[in-house]
């Protein structure tokens, strides 16, 4: 259609806002181990005196892709005074300026303390987390995926996330829905959800009023709102 030059408009950035905050809130959850707790009280336990969870504030945090979602994510770890670091081929140093985050190699990101994917599935993404880029990551790390399942290697991630050396929240998998044995649904160091990332409420009822605005405000004044799709950035949007 943009090649026609039909305008087209995306709620995509309001949806972005939504999985910012999932992803936020999966990095405290797990930080703080959370989970653990839980389990530990249901299952008439208490906390145990040699084992606490960390915190996000001041803490390096992976970035892989600048997309709409990443950059609410980056937006909503301003107050935490993280050291974010982007991976993105197509993020430049004034882009990344603008961000308030520094560029870094795939290698680099997957290195932080904290790492959350946020790339398109496409044939560049697909498998891009390597078993031997999630070897190398520093035990500990937590990794959220609320993007697409495909672009990492789910086994791998899982292998390393049972044994108990890595961390991380799942909201999309490879296929869909996953089918997992009870050593992964039993796993306290894993958050799965349904992918729902952007699913919420507040989000859900915005959405017609985000784009309807900027369908108006294009038709009367000729103004480019933030659901705008520019035919020139479609082939790297996210």
């Amino acid at each position: 259609m943009l090649d026609q030059g039909v305008t087209v408009f995306s709620a995509a950035g309001r949806i972005a806002w939504s999985v910012g905050e999932y992803c936020l809130a999966a990095m405290l959850t797990l930080a703080r181990r959370l989970p653990r707790f839980d389990a530990a009280v249901r299952g008439g336990g208490w906390k145990q005196k040699d084992f606490r969870g960390g915190e996000l504030a001041g803490s390096p945090v992976g970035v892989v892709g600048a997309s709409s979602t990443a950059r609410a994510l980056i937006s909503l770890l301003k107050p935490f005074g993280c050291d974010v670091a982007v991976y993105d081929p197509y993020l430049d140093e004034a882009g990344a300026a603008e961000l308030g985050v520094r560029t870094a190699s795939l290698e680099e990101t997957l290195g932080c303390a904290f790492v959350s994917l946020h790339v398109p599935d496409l044939p560049a993404t697909r498998g891009m987390v390597t078993r031997k880029l999630i070897e190398a990551m520093p035990d500990g790390t937590i990794v959220v995926n609320s993007s697409r399942g495909p672009a990492v290697d789910q086994a791998a991630l899982l292998d390393h996330v049972q044994s108990g050396r890595l961390l991380a929240a799942l909201d999309v998998y490879d296929p869909e829905p996953p089918s997992f044995g009870e050593s992964v649904l039993s796993c306290p160091n894993l958050l799965l959800t349904p992918h729902i990332a952007g699913d919420t409420t507040q989000g859900h009822l915005a959405l017609a009023g985000y784009v309807l605005a900027d369908a108006v405000g294009w038709l009367d004044k000729g103004v480019r709102g933030p659901s705008f799709v520019d035919p020139a950035a479609w082939p790297t949007a996210a």
